[in-house]
């Protein structure tokens, strides 16, 4: 016992009770609790962000579809359009006037291309942002659950709760020490 002066720490650590109970009763030192409200703060921080994130991307879902609704109104028009210049052009050699008619009719259908082209180039930007929101969400929700595993973890690894930075392969000796024991 006397090559390891923190082992009845260790082993008293190992019999510990659960860390709420011990911050009700006061057995935590401050700067464990200082560590433990911090990552109770942090948890809570995370679940607010993913709720946002998670209200953006229905949101950014939501104009999604209403663009592809659009799209698909401008698409129905155009084909509407594209028939009535087919009929306009077989009518319009037997009125010039209809010629002009048809001409109108084609520069509307043209932009009304340009603009279902425009509204396509947006629809894949969000597309692109729904994705990269997904990732960002599920970036923080490993985020919390490697929080939550590293949590558990140091509540059972009595090396990680040493005063002062640990390193596996110290936390190696450690365990290797105890076997001895």
């Amino acid at each position: 016992m006397t090559c390891c002066p923190t082992l009845p720490w260790m082993i008293s650590f190992l019999f510990r009770k659960p860390v709420t109970e011990e911050i009700s009763q006061g057995s935590l030192d401050s700067s464990q609790e200082k560590v433990i409200l911090r990552l109770v703060k942090a948890k809570k921080n995370l679940g607010h962000l993913i709720l946002d994130f998670e209200k953006d991307m229905l949101q950014l879902d939501e104009e999604n579809q209403d663009l592809l609704k659009e799209i698909k109104e401008k698409e129905l028009q155009i084909q509407s359009l594209g028939k009535k210049i087919t009929n306009s052009i077989g009518l319009a050699r037997e009125r010039d006037e209809f010629n002009y008619t048809a001409y109108e009719r084609e520069e509307v259908l043209k932009n009304l291309k340009l603009e279902t082209t425009k509204l396509k180039k947006k629809n894949v930007i969000l597309a692109k942002n729904v994705n990269e929101l997904q990732m960002k969400v599920k970036l923080q929700k490993t985020i919390v659950f490697c929080a939550e595993q590293e949590k558990e973890l140091a509540k059972d690894c009595p090396v990680c709760l040493l005063d002062g930075p640990v390193s596996h392969q110290d936390a190696g000796l450690w365990v290797f020490a105890f076997s001895f024991l």
